[in-house]
């Protein structure tokens, strides 16, 4: 916050008056930071340095203060007409009553801030709330109303010939459009609860459709390596052969088999295109193991034969090899890198070994 008044050239910038005037940021666990945690915060806009006025501000400001008190005088000393209740003394008891007034509105609007902690959109109109005048007694409000109404009346807005009938219309008014603007945002509500159904209903739908989907390609992909059929020829005292071996013994044989190159073979074919750190005249000494034991996922293992030991392994789906060659991707790497291969010989030797 410092750093940026200091960034800012010349006292007279209203960014710097701004920024002195708010005084810095509130210190960590200060009262001021746990009021607002706990409460709606309300930020009133208003260009302080505008220099363009509205002509008609501070007339709108007089009949906005006048139905303001017109309608507090009228909930405490109701009359047939509002001269009647302009003209009536103010005792104690009508003090007392406007006192509940307010208590009962502050309790009001603490249990909506409560329950929302955001500022109502829906209640009282803001013309007619008792924020400006709570603090004023009764006797000050009505006052503060007559000089309003008088002076609207000197501009020939009103009259008391008919009562100051002028102002009970506006008020009229304002509570009409505030009922159709009620009607309105319900129509609107109501329409998008309805809108938001009817999505809910189409995601349900469509995610329904999604699983089924889901579920179709699982069980078509297990039926196609299940269906493979006939058992492939494996010639004595090949790698091949001492790999199933291997794996019948252990009995950790894949459902859907398990296929062991060396690394020079996938290399010649043009599937593997390279291993970091090794070159292609070491590739004689590296297996590259293809398995699969769940349908549509396949188990790509690295072995170092020289070292016996692994050097990675990874599992490929087959939806994202086939979204790979749809992004007409020519390579891909695996392993971290480690390892690249040609993306559509490899997807050939996986659907010759495990489909075709």
């Amino acid at each position: 916050f410092d750093l940026l008044v200091e960034q800012i050239d010349g006292q007279s910038d209203n960014l710097r008056q701004i920024l002195t005037e708010l005084g810095g940021v509130p210190q960590l666990g200060s009262d001021e930071l746990k009021d607002a945690r706990e409460r709606a915060i309300t930020l009133e806009l208003t260009n302080r340095f505008a220099s363009i006025q509205n002509p008609h501000a501070e007339e709108n400001a007089l009949w906005v203060q006048a139905k303001r008190g017109v309608l507090a005088i009228l909930r405490v000393q109701p009359a047939k007409d509002l001269v009647e209740a302009l003209l009536q003394p103010v005792t104690e008891d009508h003090e007392l009553l406007w006192e509940d007034i307010v208590d009962k509105e502050l309790v009001t609007e603490r249990m909506r801030m409560r329950k929302t902690r955001m500022p109502s959109t829906t209640g009282r109109d803001d013309t007619y709330r008792l924020e400006d005048i709570r603090s004023l007694s009764y006797h000050e409000v009505k006052k503060h109303a007559i000089y309003y109404l008088l002076e609207l009346e000197k501009r020939g807005k009103i009259t008391r010939g008919d009562g100051y009938q002028g102002v009970l219309n506006a008020i009229a008014a304002d509570v009409r459009s505030k009922h159709w603007k009620r009607v309105q945002r319900k129509e609107e509500l109501d329409g998008m609860n309805e809108a938001l159904t009817h999505l809910k209903e189409r995601k349900k739908h469509f995610t329904e459709q999604i699983d089924e989907y889901n579920k179709y390609v699982e069980s078509s992909m297990e039926t196609m390596q299940r269906g493979k059929g006939k058992k492939r020829i494996v010639l004595p005292f090949t790698k091949q052969y001492y790999h199933q071996k291997e794996l019948q013994k252990s009995g950790k044989a894949p459902q859907f088999g398990s296929f062991r190159y060396s690394a020079q073979e996938l290399y010649d074919k043009g599937i593997l295109l390279s291993i970091d750190q090794t070159s292609p005249r070491q590739f004689d000494k590296i297996d590259v193991i293809i398995s699969s034991d769940k349908a549509g996922v396949f188990t790509l293992a690295i072995k170092d034969t020289y070292l016996d030991m692994s050097k990675g392994v990874t599992d490929l789906k087959m939806e994202e090899l086939l979204q790979a060659q749809y992004e007409h991707r020519t390579s891909l790497s695996l392993f971290d890198g480690m390892a690249k291969v040609n993306l559509n010989l490899l997807l050939y030797q996986i659907n010759k070994k495990f489909y075709v």
